[in-house]
């Protein structure tokens, strides 16, 4: 039960960071294109929020799912390598190389949902759609 507790924990703190994300993303886009030449448009927070915990609760949810069950596997391979304490160095360094590619995931994890909340506030997709979305227009531009 305890396991299950710890992993709601970080669920729900995961998902609280990325809905404050979404809402900080849906308040520039609707401040982006209520602007024009003319006038300065304003970002619309409420509505923001309304975008958030109304419509894309789910995509939010699921997207803070991903990220918590990533950072379990990284502190499952912390905690095991902390417990066997090896004196092996070719297991050391293993275990390093394990490390990096772990928290390597996490960063472009991470990236990954940045870019699909900011493509969900822009076109109102679900998060999978808007992840992929975002991730071929991210390869179409690369520099």
């Amino acid at each position: 039960m305890i396991y299950f507790m710890t992993f709601t924990l970080i669920w729900v703190l995961l998902y609280l960071k990325e809905s404050n994300i979404f809402v900080l993303m849906a308040s520039v886009s609707t401040y982006y294109f209520d602007s024009n030449a003319s006038n300065e448009g304003n970002a619309d927070i409420g509505l923001a929020m309304h975008w958030c915990h109304k419509i894309h609760m789910g995509s939010i949810a699921l997207g803070s799912f991903i990220h918590s069950l990533i950072l379990i596997v990284i502190f499952a391979c912390y905690a095991a390598e902390e417990a066997s304490s090896s004196t092996n160095p070719v297991a050391k360094i293993v275990g390093t190389c394990v490390k990096c590619c772990l928290k390597c995931i996490e960063e472009l994890l991470d990236y990954l949902s940045k870019i699909a909340y900011a493509y969900m506030a822009i076109s109102g997709d679900k998060y999978c759609s808007s992840a992929y979305k975002a991730f071929l227009l991210n390869l179409k531009y690369i520099t």
